[in-house]
C-alpha cells in the first residue's frame, strides 16, 4: 500500500515539474504583460558612470538578468 502511494506521489511530482518547465519556456501559452499594458513609462537615467552608452538604470537591470542579453544595439535588446 505504501509503495503505491509513493509511486503516485512521484508521478504527480514529475508531472508538476514537467508542467512548470513547459510553462517557463512558453510551450504552454499564457499571457505575458508588458509595461505598455499598464501605461507604465520606462525610466531612462541621465547618468552613465561607466560611459558605455547605456544609462546606469538600464545597465543595472540588464546585468542582473545577464542570461537574456545577447547584443545591445541602439538602446534596445536584439535577439531576445
Amino acid at each position: 500500500m505504501k509503495k503505491k502511494i509513493l509511486i503516485v506521489l512521484v508521478i504527480i511530482l514529475i508531472f508538476l515539474v514537467i508542467t512548470y518547465v513547459l510553462y517557463l519556456f512558453n510551450y504552454i501559452p499564457h499571457k505575458m504583460y508588458s509595461n505598455e499594458d499598464f501605461n507604465i513609462k520606462t525610466y531612462i537615467s541621465k547618468i552613465d558612470k561607466d560611459e558605455d552608452g547605456i544609462d546606469d538604470q538600464t545597465d543595472i537591470i540588464l546585468t542582473t538578468d545577464i542570461n537574456k542579453i545577447e547584443e545591445w544595439q541602439g538602446g534596445e535588446i536584439v535577439g531576445e
